[in-house]
């Protein structure tokens, strides 16, 4: 072999191999996420109170929609409270496990609604943007949705609301709530007829607040926006401390106590319970 195509094939086995190395080291990097916590797994817990399942693509349903996937109940359109027959999917924040959310998730059911938490490939929704198209394909009978997220999975619950203006205009999907996310600039919903809830915590550091402030008129003009006083940024789910988070000055639970609290009387009142 001639010494130039010598040196070529040389740099090109180099290149190749550094391609290798950084998609390894990402690939083992994305897949370390953060949690769940011992309060998590506990809430995954099956039970006579409520339902709780695990489809085969590893989604977690809570409440009405895990005895719909489990065969336990018939579906006919009145077997069902008004609650139940709403379905929430959840996106989980970026590098966090999604049974980290399994508390949370299980406290939104026992006020009646049916809750979906997805898993994202790698741990970042940003490779799944459209799979609560694929939920709410899936369970089909439900009459209307929810999208919520946290964090990343908040900034990718606007991308799917944007990249499905379909649904929120046939009243299939009439609402969405972010918990310490927002859009990425360019992303304006604010025509789209989705009511939006927006929440944040007092102490969360995570959260960069000058970039929520550039994005508020990316929003529906009836958006509505509360704080958690004295929470933080990890505290919307449970997998424990968070690199550059501020430290709660109240417990996980009653983080997502009052969390629950708000959404309930945000989608009380936009779905005219």
């Amino acid at each position: 072999m001639p010494g130039k195509l010598r040196i070529l094939a040389i740099a090109l086995g180099s290149i190749l191999a550094l391609i290798v190395i950084v998609v390894l080291g990402f690939v083992i990097w994305a897949s370390r996420p953060l949690g769940p916590d011992g309060r998590a797994l506990e809430a995954l817990q099956d039970g006579p109170d409520l339902a709780v399942q695990r489809t085969d693509d590893s989604w977690l349903l809570f409440g009405h929609v895990a005895d719909v996937y489990a065969g336990r109940v018939g579906w006919n359109g009145g077997s069902a409270s008004a609650r139940e027959r709403t379905g929430i999917v959840f996106y989980p924040g970026g590098l966090v496990d999604h049974r980290s959310y399994a508390a949370f998730a299980r406290l939104l059911a026992t006020e009646g609604y049916s809750v979906v938490i997805v898993p994202a490939p790698l741990n970042l929704m940003v490779f799944a943007p459209d799979r609560a198209l694929e939920v709410i394909t899936r369970f089909s009978s439900i009459d209307r949705w929810v999208i919520a997220g946290h964090s990343l999975g908040a900034a990718m619950a606007t991308n799917f609301v944007r990249r499905n203006p379909q649904l929120s205009r046939s009243g299939q999907l009439r609402a969405m709530v972010l918990l310490a996310g927002y859009p990425a600039e360019g992303w304006d919903l604010s025509s789209d007829p989705v009511s939006v809830l927006s929440i944040s915590a007092e102490y969360d550091e995570v959260f960069n607040r000058e970039s929520f402030e550039n994005t508020v008129g990316l929003l529906p003009p009836d958006t509505v926006f509360s704080t958690i006083d004295r929470g933080n940024h990890a505290g919307f789910g449970d997998y424990g401390l968070q690199r550059g988070d501020g430290t709660a000055r109240i417990s996980t639970a009653e983080q997502q106590r009052v969390t629950v609290e708000r959404i309930v009387d945000f989608l009380d009142r936009v779905l005219e319970f």
